[in-house]
């Protein structure tokens, strides 16, 4: 009898899931049918550990014993004795893998040999955000697991948001962290973007048109040129987004994904009512200060070959 699907300690029932397998003389192995073994329970066991006889028929009768734990109690207690992963980068998915927990029920306890692996039992927890921490230095976060009538308190630290999620390797891409906006400063593939920039979260790229909106592969849409409608999207490993950056070609005013005289005028306007934005300071500062000024507006009227006024 297989051990797997064969203990239960949650509840006052015996939950009747067996994995027999039958092994013959020549070494073939199967999982045998639920009709073709038969279980019996000391229904006079009264202690935790409870006994069960299976009896099978193949070429001939063959009896099997194992155990179970079977819990007449509920759970009075849960501490932690084997730390999981207490420390996350932010957006980082919870990992409760390396986490053991001793439960007691009554006078009985499950420990050492019994201890139960924390991300392999049903518990239900609350007060984990991946993305909660912005400012802080360290923010300690609390998560309350709960099982059964028992529960317990694990805090975890999260590292708060970077001053940016992408690493960039080309020096004609720049970041604006606090607008979500990427800028290239020349036409751009999808298959070039892709090249130039990484995460340690995963990097997804969305194709918005209209109401329309899909994932694309770099791979298989490596030559897409890039404009407006074309976003990164950050997630972590359960493929929770965690960022979406909008992309913006430098000096493209009217969000055609090109740069020529049509957005002269959005140039001008910019200086004349002093708009000062995130999104103009950023796609029209030519000269990187961080600020859209008539030296920036030369500067794009030189890039496209005219003279100005």
């Amino acid at each position: 009898v297989s051990e797997k699907n064969t203990r239960h300690i949650q509840g006052e029932t015996i939950a009747e899931r067996y994995n027999v397998i039958a092994v013959y003389k020549d070494g073939m192995e199967r999982s045998m049918k639920a009709n073709e073994y038969n279980v019996y329970h000391d229904t006079e066991m009264e202690y935790v550990r409870a006994g069960v006889t299976i009896r099978a028929r193949v070429d001939e009768s063959i009896s099997c014993s194992t155990y179970y734990y079977r819990i007449p109690h509920r759970m009075t207690s849960i501490s932690l004795i084997a730390d999981p992963k207490r420390n996350y980068n932010y957006g980082e998915a919870l990992d409760l893998s390396d986490g053991m927990i001793q439960v007691s029920f009554g006078d009985f306890s499950l420990d050492g040999e019994n201890a139960l692996p924390l991300e392999n039992y049903y518990f239900y927890f609350s007060g984990y955000d991946p993305t909660k921490p912005t400012n802080e230095k360290i923010a300690k976060q609390s998560l309350r697991i709960n099982i059964e009538d028992a529960s317990f308190t694990l805090d975890v630290n999260v590292k708060p948001l970077p001053d940016t999620l992408i690493s960039v390797k080309a020096t004609d891409i720049k970041l604006k962290d606090s607008a979500d906006m990427i800028m290239l400063d020349r036409d751009y593939t999808l298959g070039e973007l892709a090249q130039n920039i990484g995460s340690y979260l995963n990097i997804t790229f969305r194709y918005t048109v209209g109401k329309d909106d899909f994932a694309v592969s770099p791979e298989t849409y490596a030559s897409l040129p890039l404009h407006s409608y074309v976003a990164v999207v950050l997630t972590n490993d359960e493929g929770v987004p965690i960022k979406t950056y909008n992309i913006y070609r430098s000096g493209d005013g009217n969000d055609d994904g090109v740069v020529n005289e049509s957005d002269v005028i959005y140039w001008k306007k910019a200086i004349i009512r002093k708009k000062e934005n995130d999104k103009c300071s950023f796609l029209f500062d030519k000269n990187n200060d961080n600020q859209y000024t008539l030296t920036d507006y030369v500067l794009l009227m030189e890039e496209l070959g005219k003279e100005t006024e």
